[in-house]
């Protein structure tokens, strides 16, 4: 993840805003997942 964001700093605004986009998705996702693996207990 440090990579992601490092690239992110060094970006053009219009990409950094995707990649501040993507970042949110990512951590939804595993979020989500960890809610799935705390119901499947």
């Amino acid at each position: 993840m440090e990579l992601a964001s490092y690239s992110c700093s060094k970006a053009t605004n219009h990409f950094r805003r995707n990649c501040l986009i993507l970042k949110k998705q990512g951590r939804l996702l595993r979020e989500e997942a960890a809610l799935k693996r705390t119901k499947k207990k």
